[in-house]
């Protein structure tokens, strides 16, 4: 289409049609790159905080399962240092001249054995002195492997136990003891025995590979050195399978994310203990769990991989409705711009076509007079608007200054005719005037019916929000009892923890008065059997007349031997039993912290709580507002249309007098058709 040919209303809509769009574009075009901004940082955000969550967690179950792992070395380690104790007490009582030499090693080879009796689980122990730090006797010991003497004397004890109840007892040799055959940067390959005798510590030896029963088996090594008086006098140790802290290891695989994650497990210098590998594809993420077997020992590492698609599943899962929360959003956000940008164009094509109707009325009026039979009698309505009026002011006056040079020339025929035809005319300008009026009033009365339909509407809306608002209320407030509820539950929880605590401690304490009473048992039982011997010699001393005595010395002595061999099993027991104490002392006082922690948590929750109902409180009170002013808004709409009514019925009347009246001029016309005639051309 030309533009030059178009008229002005359409020059205008077309106009105001673009620049709405262009208005409507442009904001859509902004709110949904705001809406992409948002949800990216919202994403990136959430991604970042899943991440840290999932690896805090991954740690923690790394963690766990490291002290599970060095439980087993602390379980050996308190062993140990319970079967040393006893040794040292049969060197003592060796010393003190209550045993023989070779009793002596007897009783150790016999305490060693029953002691690994005791722990089916290990694959070997040894007990090793240094040269004459036993019984200063060694030379009269040579080669006597059944009392786990080696060739130069020297006790060299070693238990071996490839099942169960299979024990084999062999006496190590120097080169075992002494000789270090390893490769240079290694450990050494008697670390079993060098490493406590030079530090004075507990030792964990690295893992190595021993056939047992025509078997590999990955073991490792805890050793701890004999003191007397700060000084190593031997050693002590126990060889135990690795094959435990394998399950362990494979155990903490199966938890992970249905055993797709891939958990290692490597001693201080590196060496692998254990793997079990997973689906790990793609970028991962790894935690590492160190964790030492004994105290003052190097660290072991538990590490865990997992792949960051597992890692971040759920981040990955709410990212994905992010992004269709967002396509809908998005989609909802064009569809109301395009029915607002419509409604504009509508809007303004209606007020367009209202301004240019006086327009058009002028130039068909103008059409008439040219094209027409010279009609000089019609008037066009007087208009409001500024432009549109002057327009049609000027057109009347124009005519009404051509009218009287005609009146002028036809002052006699004409001017009976002129007043027929200017009384017909205007009746019927004055008649569509009101039909015109009639038509609006129409148009009026309904736009108000459908206005008060409207505002019925929006009342009945604003009481429904307004009744669920007051049901979130109720929600809202007993979702905070619930709280409460709760947030009291948990500090009855804290409450009964601290208690407990108090009761694990006193249990602490008292297996430490145990062993003061197990020490004066102990005491006595030496006293009475050194009491016993003495008893014994002064028997053999009186012969045949103390030869009694003596069976009743050795019944005693054999009583004070039981008594101290049952002491040191009940002080095993009480050690043991400390130690779970101080464990289970250890898992209180983390439960305790976690509680308090939710405590807090619990309480952020409740004020989050306390805002969401003052924000439902002040809905509420609004949609009251709106369903109050929405009903005087319908008040007043409903007497606008009754007044409308009236109007309606007095225009209906006013519209009938005018067809009388036109009757009527249409009647006075004819009587003057005669005089018209003469006066064809112009009609004045």
């Amino acid at each position: 289409m030309n533009p030059s040919g178009m008229s002005i209303k359409w020059r205008i809509t077309l106009l105001g049609g673009v620049c709405l769009l262009a208005v409507v574009v442009s904001i859509l075009c902004a709110t949904l790159w705001q809406a992409q901004r948002i949800s990216s940082t919202l994403q990136q955000q959430s991604t970042e905080r899943f991440e840290q969550l999932a690896t805090a967690r991954l740690q923690d179950s790394a963690a766990a399962q490291a002290l599970r792992m060095q439980r087993v070395f602390d379980d050996n380690r308190l062993y140990l240092e319970g079967l040393a104790g006893q040794l040292l007490q049969l060197q003592e009582q060796q010393q003190r001249g209550l045993i023989s030499a070779q009793a002596l090693r007897q009783q150790l080879v016999g305490r060693a054995a029953t002691a690994l009796a005791q722990r089916p689980q290990l694959l070997g122990l040894y007990v090793v002195f240094e040269r004459n730090a036993l019984d200063g006797q060694d030379s009269g010991f040579v080669d006597q492997t059944a009392l786990a003497s080696n060739a130069s004397g020297r006790f060299a004890l070693y238990w071996s136990q490839a099942q169960a109840g299979q024990a084999q007892q062999t006496a190590l040799t120097e080169d075992n003891i002494l000789l270090d055959r390893s490769a240079p940067g290694s450990e050494a390959e008697n670390a079993w025995y060098a490493c406590p005798t030079k530090t004075a510590q507990a030792c964990v030896i690295e893992p190595y590979t021993v056939s047992v029963e025509g078997q590999d088996t990955l073991m490792s090594s805890v050793a701890l050195p004999l003191l007397r008086d700060g000084k190593v006098i031997g050693v002590v140790g126990v060889d135990i399978s690795l094959a435990t802290l394998q399950r362990l290891t494979g155990e903490l695989q199966r938890q992970l994310y249905e055993g797709k994650a891939s958990v290692g497990l490597t001693s201080a210098t590196g060496l692998a203990v254990a793997q079990v590998n997973g689906d790990v594809e793609g970028p991962q993420a790894q935690v590492n769990a160190a964790f030492s077997p004994i105290e003052g020992a190097r660290p072991w590492t538990l590490q865990v991989q997992v792949a960051k698609t597992l890692l971040l599943e759920p981040a990955l899962r709410l990212q994905a409705s992010f992004d269709a929360a967002s396509r809908q959003a998005n989609w909802q956000s064009l569809s109301w711009g395009g029915l607002c940008a419509l409604l504009g164009v509508l809007i303004l094509g209606w007020a367009t076509h209202s301004a240019t109707r006086p327009l058009l009325q002028v130039a068909d009026a103008l059409d008439s007079v040219v094209d027409g039979d010279g009609d000089l009698t019609q008037r066009l309505p007087q208009r409001r608007a500024a432009e549109p009026g002057r327009l049609v002011d000027g057109f009347n006056r124009f005519l009404e200054k051509l009218q009287p040079l005609l009146h002028t020339i036809q002052s006699t025929a004409g001017e009976a005719r002129a007043c027929a035809s200017r009384s017909a005319d205007i009746t019927r300008a004055v008649n569509s005037d009101m039909y015109q009026q009639h038509g609006q009033v129409e148009q009026t009365v309904t736009a108000l019916v459908q206005m008060g339909a409207n505002a019925e509407e929006i009342a009945n809306h604003s009481a429904s929000a307004a009744q669920a608002a007051s049901t979130a209320e109720l929600e809202t407030r007993a979702g905070m009892q619930r709280f409460d509820d709760t947030r009291q539950g948990i500090t009855e929880l804290d409450d009964n923890l601290r208690d407990t605590l108090g009761r694990i401690e006193a249990l602490a304490n008292s297996g430490a008065q145990i062993n003061q009473v197990l020490d004066v048992i102990s005491t006595l039982a030496q006293k009475t059997n050194l009491l016993a011997l003495n008893a014994a010699i002064e028997a053999a001393r009186a012969g045949d007349q103390g030869r009694g005595f003596a069976v009743v010395a050795d019944e005693v002595r054999t009583l004070a031997a039981n008594t101290q061999h049952s002491t040191t099993e009940i002080r095993e027991v009480v050690e043991r039993l400390r130690s779970l104490t101080q464990d289970a002392l250890e898992g209180m006082l983390d439960s305790r912290q976690r509680t308090v922690q939710v405590v807090e948590q619990i309480n952020h929750t409740h004020d989050s709580m306390q805002t969401i109902s003052r924000a439902v409180d002040t809905i509420n009170e609004m949609n009251q507002h709106i369903a109050s002013a929405t009903g005087q808004q319908h008040q007043v709409i409903d007497e606008i249309a009754q007044r409308m009514s009236e109007i309606r019925g007095i225009s209906q009347r006013l519209t009938e007098r005018m067809d009388e009246s036109s009757t009527l001029s249409r009647s006075l016309d004819g009587l003057a058709e005669d005089q018209q005639a003469l006066l064809a051309h112009f009609r004045t």
